[in-house]
């Protein structure tokens, strides 16, 4: 699996621009920017609906649902999709993602936004030598503020209800990955094992289905296959099979 994702605008020269210096890696289309180029197109609020449905479906099924719908509805946003974006539906559907490991991000919004920051700071007019001391002043700025919310943080104090076998692999994942997981393991209640084959469990999660391969310690689920951390699937695995955890400790 790769694991070098880039997220970026819908324009081709960008991707192309890519290709050229990181032919394998993975390109995601910013999922806000597609929604807005889909939208854009209809002024009908139903339709613009489901086009951001259609963005956003996690299962093939339910992306095959919403596009019939949307032809039906207005067969020429069927015709501008057909001819222009489904060719490259892997690049901007979530149910087409893939094994492509994106950890949960599927919008450039927060490059843009830092982009803004630094343009307040540095003006056209300016040398070269007051844009690089301008930029560098800010960055001393932003690492100062980051080290005082990064204090605070550490200062807080969360009680969680976790397995006991559970805290060894909490401790090795980073804040972030950690109240993933947490979460992963409150969601849990939602689930239950339809029936095991040798090392596979099936389960049903509200109404959708997965399937969790104890060999190899992994799930179908989009949360696991882009985010690559375990998921409310895996973990209730673990609680099926105990020898799970050790297999988890090397994701």
């Amino acid at each position: 699996m790769l694991t070098e994702t880039f997220v970026m605008d819908c324009a081709r020269c960008e991707s192309a621009a890519v290709r050229i210096t990181h032919g394998h890696a993975n390109i995601i289309l910013c999922a806000f920017h597609v929604i807005r180029a889909f939208r854009k197109k209809t002024n009908d609020k139903i339709l613009k609906t489901y086009l951001t449905r259609l963005v956003t479906a996690e299962t093939v099924g339910r992306f095959n649902q919403y596009y019939r719908i949307i032809n039906r509805r207005d067969r020429s946003i069927g015709q501008y999709l057909s001819r222009y974006w489904m060719a490259r539906k892997t690049m901007w559907a979530r149910a087409f993602y893939g094994d492509v490991l994106t950890l949960g991000n599927s919008t450039n919004n927060r490059v843009e936004s830092l982009n803004r920051q630094v343009k307040r700071y540095v003006r056209k007019s300016d040398s070269l030598y007051k844009c690089m001391y301008k930029a560098l002043k800010w960055s001393e700025m932003m690492s100062t503020r980051r080290s005082v919310e990064d204090q605070l943080i550490a200062g807080r104090y969360y009680k969680y209800n976790a397995p006991q076998r559970l805290i060894p692999l909490l401790n090795i994942l980073t804040p972030f990955a950690r109240s993933k997981v947490l979460y992963e393991l409150k969601q849990m209640r939602f689930v239950y094992v339809e029936y095991e084959s040798g090392d596979w469990l099936f389960m049903v999660d509200r109404g959708q289905h997965y399937e969790v391969d104890i060999s190899i310690c992994q799930c179908n689920c989009s949360m696991f296959m882009m985010c690559r951390y375990p998921c409310r699937h895996m973990l209730l695995a673990y609680v099926k099979r105990r020898n799970l955890t050790g297999k988890l400790y090397q994701l």
